[in-house]
């Protein structure tokens, strides 16, 4: 399956070859990707306490969470860098 990437930065149009249906995705705004940042430092708190204090699954359960939302921000990151390679790709820039 091949994915063609559409211009527009906050809203990306991915089309799937084989039938041409969009499927959409969204870059982090600011605001958000703050917010998941904060939300991630709160969780590493609780977790360091947990981790001494609650039964093991507890901080198996915080961790998941840590891990989910730390692999949310690398594919924004992953994004954006896709996006500067298509970005010199359609500029005629050699990428090497």
């Amino acid at each position: 399956m091949l994915l063609f990437v559409d211009t527009l930065r906050q809203k990306q149009n991915f089309w799937n070859s084989k039938n041409n249906t969009p499927i959409i995705t969204m870059a982090l705004s600011k605001s958000v990707e703050e917010s998941v940042r904060e939300a991630e430092s709160h969780l590493r708190n609780a977790l360091a306490y947990a981790a001494r204090q609650e039964s093991p699954y507890v901080p198996l359960a915080l961790s998941e969470i840590i891990f989910k939302l730390d692999t949310l921000l690398g594919h924004d990151r992953f994004m954006d860098k896709i996006e500067s390679v298509k970005e010199n790709f359609r500029g005629g820039i050699d990428i090497d």
